[in-house]
């Protein structure tokens, strides 16, 4: 079962980068929040993968951490993709840059608490991630 919540938050995050705002299909502030919030999903993908057969990815410190990650990458999917149906740019902007922030807490707490359990395996120091193109 605490594998599956970890496999399904990686299915999620490959649906939101494969959303309809790459390649310039969105435009202007949209394209803008995509773009940021891709940044940092690609990040967090290339740890969650190097442990979804790790035996510390059912800690259920982690398991809390997961599920709140995979709520907030759902949330920012369907801001961006329902962008045109809110009601102003400023709702848009407060509410986009608020998930990207709850994305970027969630990644780092899943980060401490791999470093905290030694479960980060070596190649994926905090030194050594970058983002992927």
């Amino acid at each position: 079962m605490e594998m599956s919540l970890l496999k399904a938050l990686l299915k999620n995050i490959s649906a939101f980068i494969n959303l309809s705002c790459k390649d310039n299909k969105c435009g202007g502030v949209v394209e803008k929040y995509y773009v940021k919030g891709e940044q940092v999903i690609k990040l967090i993908k290339l740890v969650l993968e190097s442990i979804v057969n790790a035996d510390v990815a059912s800690d259920p410190s982690l398991q809390k951490e997961f599920a709140g990650l995979s709520q907030s990458v759902d949330e920012l999917g369907e801001v961006l993709e329902d962008s045109h149906m809110l009601v102003s740019k400023v709702y848009f902007v407060l509410k986009a840059e608020s998930l990207v922030t709850k994305v970027q807490t969630h990644g780092l707490d899943i980060l401490d608490l791999l470093q905290s359990r030694e479960g980060l395996p070596v190649e994926l120091s905090s030194a050594s991630l970058e983002v992927p193109s």
